[in-house]
């Protein structure tokens, strides 16, 4: 099945998108701020590496037939937000957009076979170059329509999945406080074949995490649990209700084909508001 159209065309409208904004933005627009640091520049100079950073990771993969797109994003962020800083506001403009015009030239230029094994590899992100600049082209325009921006929270919980994969444990946007499935992981790597132990570990996981993001049990709104057999409900709920017994948020409990892990049988998932 050939896969390279859908991304062709919104990475397209993305970059004529990002093209349109630049042609109207002044240098006083360009140093508007949107928190931590970064101003709408430094968010121009950070589309502009990560498209150059997917340029790279592309031509890999036609020279070699594979390469690896792995990142800590927030790590890396972090390293490079002083460069960023000292790009120029006009040449962060010029850079983006001459950044997203090579990356979506190599992606067109791409054979449909090379972009159809990218994809099945799980490394999608150098090719959806459009879901990235949305994300920053959104933010900006919302700042330029005066909408104060919104102050973003990342928690780890030290999963050796969360680097590898690209997820945070816990988002905290404003007062919605989003936590990803858990697994059941121990610090030192081994996992109690018992499928409550299980559940009261993924708990332990996220209730750390949403205090790390300023919430508790009670903020909690939603739930969902994924188990691997419907034997282990029982087990799995009464763990679930020590915690959530009288907090009642809305919950899911989902039979599924299997996890990451084989040993694992249950990971939870959790919606929190605080307010």
């Amino acid at each position: 099945m050939v896969t390279t159209s859908p991304y062709i065309q919104q990475n397209r409208a993305e970059r004529e998108r990002l093209r349109a904004l630049a042609e109207r933005l002044r240098e006083d627009d360009l140093l508007r701020p949107l928190g931590d640091g970064w101003t709408i520049a430094v968010a121009l100079a950070h589309l502009a590496f990560w498209d150059r950073r997917a340029l790279a990771v592309l031509e890999e993969w036609e020279s070699s037939g594979f390469a690896v797109w792995h990142s800590d994003w927030d790590a890396t962020n972090a390293e490079q937000l002083a460069s960023w800083q000292a790009v120029h506001p006009q040449e962060a403009v010029r850079e983006a957009l001459e950044a997203a015009e090579a990356v979506d030239r190599k992606i067109e230029s791409l054979d449909p076979a090379l972009i159809d094994a990218i994809v099945r590899s799980g490394q999608i992100r150098p090719i959806e170059r459009w879901i990235h600049r949305r994300e920053h082209l959104d933010q900006i325009e919302r700042v330029l329509r005066g909408v104060p921006p919104i102050p973003r929270t990342r928690v780890s919980s030290g999963s050796p999945y969360e680097p590898r994969i690209g997820f945070s444990r816990v988002v905290r946007v404003g007062d919605r406080v989003l936590v990803a499935g858990t697994a059941p992981i121990w610090p030192d790597g081994h996992c109690d074949p018992d499928p409550g132990a299980q559940a009261r570990r993924c708990l332990e996981i996220i209730l750390d995490a949403l205090r790390e993001a300023g919430a508790r049990a009670e903020h909690v709104v939603r739930t969902r649990v994924y188990l691997r057999s419907a034997e282990d409900a029982d087990a799995v709920a009464a763990e679930h209700g020590a915690i959530f017994g009288d907090i009642r948020p809305v919950s899911t409990m989902i039979i599924v084909a299997g996890f990451l892990d084989p040993r694992w049988k249950v990971e939870i998932e959790a919606e929190a508001i605080i307010g």
